[in-house]
């Protein structure tokens, strides 16, 4: 796969990514009918492994967001996310 093919790809999942959300975020707003959410960022952070290395006790991470979607809007998202795992679960968004 050339690097042109894979960055396709990569955008193409980040497409089925953002419909999943947008999805996700009609679920949780139902009273917005006439009015629905669209998703206009995300961020997302990743663990993962596979046999190898899980047999070694290892994975990987990776952080993933849109291309051409502003550092300050993942970076936003991000800190937005870290911050809400912070906080005592009655205050979380």
């Amino acid at each position: 796969m050339t690097d042109d093919e894979r960055d396709e790809a990569i955008d193409a999942e980040c497409d089925l990514i953002r419909g999943a959300l947008t999805r996700l975020a009609l679920l949780r707003n139902p009273d917005y009918d006439d009015d629905p959410p669209y998703v206009i960022g995300w961020t997302a952070t990743v663990e993962w492994t596979n046999t190898e290395l899980e047999r070694n006790g290892q994975g990987g991470v990776f952080t993933e967001a849109p291309r051409g979607q502003s550092l300050s809007a993942s970076r936003g998202l991000g800190e937005f996310a870290v911050d809400a795992y912070r906080m005592p679960p009655e205050e979380a968004p």
